[in-house]
């Protein structure tokens, strides 16, 4: 025992003994206890994902011992993003969130939440060892170049109409398809299920230096798949799902030639951002990708996609912690000049463009909610107010 009442334990990774770490046990202090924080989560499952972020602007040594130290409680190392303070990990034990909390506490490591991701992993993605540099895909950064003309034609293709195609003639898309203007190159990441690039209105349009998968465990991929011979970012072969990631690609850009539908702009160079497999997708696919868009310096996103993470803006733990990482992690790509689109149709509004992280956006889709019967009794409008998430800030 230490002359100011602490005990220090060092622990050693047994697949590993050069990793150590440490940590101060502290007797009869006043410390707050790991179950008065509302941002702890532990999951019922012994083997599951894990996401820990510390407060914002952490030193990236002190992220680094943090990861250290959730390595020695179990854990695997899956991702780690010192530009928004987060890590991922996988663990091997029922009480990570709590073992980390109490560790963190006993290192002066300040953190915001800990909380699983999802209650089952899939097959490929149990893992029995950290993630390496090898793992995880890098790629050059895109350049835009000059402003170039196109020659247009003059007529839409024939799915194009108020009918099929309606969004392409309410915007006018059609319209100004055919001005005489130089069009600036730009890059779109579809965060969707994957992109078929050998559809015949999308041929020639999707990058493959810029594309990757995001769907094992959010670590970022890119190549072959072994066993179909695709890209890695392709759909899932069969899955009638996954095939909505090149429907939306198609209403972005489909190639005005004749057959099929008409793009909005033709002229970009799409990119696929594959963060959902069998309709799921999860908090560290996600961030996964928004990341990977501001690496890469992607111009536009655009996520028309439902997250099994849990609904924003939550009242629990595990909300809580996603709601927190999701938000640094769009406006990370934000701050690096993404321009990020979401569509909020599927919850009964309107098509939107939205920056989730704006206070006023948000109040007026509670609003919106209410107005429509989706929210009884306004039980979400007044939660989110009373949990300062909307309405005015308060004064310091």
């Amino acid at each position: 025992m230490n002359s100011n009442g602490t005990k220090r334990v060092t622990l050693t990774l047994k697949s590993n003994t050069a990793k150590t770490t440490w940590f101060d046990i502290t007797v009869g202090s006043a410390a707050p206890t790991v179950e008065e924080s509302h941002s702890i989560a532990d999951s019922d499952e012994i083997v599951t994902n894990y996401v820990v972020s510390l407060k914002e602007g952490t030193a990236t040594d002190v992220l680094d011992k943090a990861v250290t130290g959730a390595e020695a409680l179990h854990a695997y190392k899956l991702m780690s993003y010192p530009e928004i303070s987060v890590f991922f990990v996988q663990a091997h034990t029922k009480t990570f969130a709590s073992d980390f909390a109490r560790w963190a506490a006993a290192n002066g490591i300040a953190v915001d939440t800990v909380a699983y991701t999802r209650d089952k992993l899939r097959e490929e993605e149990i893992r029995y060892g950290n993630t390496t540099s090898s793992d995880v895909a890098t790629t050059t950064k895109w350049k835009s170049g000059n402003a170039i003309r196109k020659p247009q034609k003059d007529s839409s293709d024939p799915n194009t109409n108020i009918y099929d195609a309606w969004g392409i003639t309410a915007i006018g898309a059609d319209k100004a398809q055919r001005t005489n203007v130089a069009y600036k190159p730009t890059l779109t990441g579809v965060i969707d299920s994957g992109i078929e690039d050998d559809n015949p209105d999308l041929q020639g349009q999707v990058s493959s230096t810029y594309s990757v998968d995001c769907t094992v465990n959010g670590i970022p991929q890119q190549g072959t798949d072994s066993s179909t011979g695709r890209p890695v970012w392709w759909p899932t072969a069969g899955d009638y799902d996954d095939m909505h990631g090149t429907h939306v690609s198609g209403t972005i850009a489909a190639s005005h030639n004749g057959s099929g539908v008409d793009g909005v702009n033709p002229n970009t160079t799409l990119a696929a951002i594959r963060v959902l497999k069998h309709d799921r997708t999860y908090l560290e696919q996600e961030v996964c990708g928004y990341v990977w868009a501001a690496k890469v310096g992607m111009d536009v996103t655009n996520a028309s996609i439902g997250s099994l993470s849990p609904d924003y803006p939550g009242k629990y733990a595990v909300d809580k912690a996603h709601d927190t990482v999701l938000q640094r992690a769009v406006n990370y790509a934000a701050k690096n000049n993404v321009v990020n689109v979401a569509s909020a149709m599927n919850a009964g509004l309107d098509s939107a463009i939205m920056d989730p992280t704006n206070r006023d956006m948000l109040g007026l889709t509670y609003a919106t909610e209410a107005l429509l019967g989706e929210d009884e009794f306004c039980m979400e409008y007044i939660g989110a107010y009373r949990e300062g998430l909307i309405g005015p800030l308060p004064k310091a």
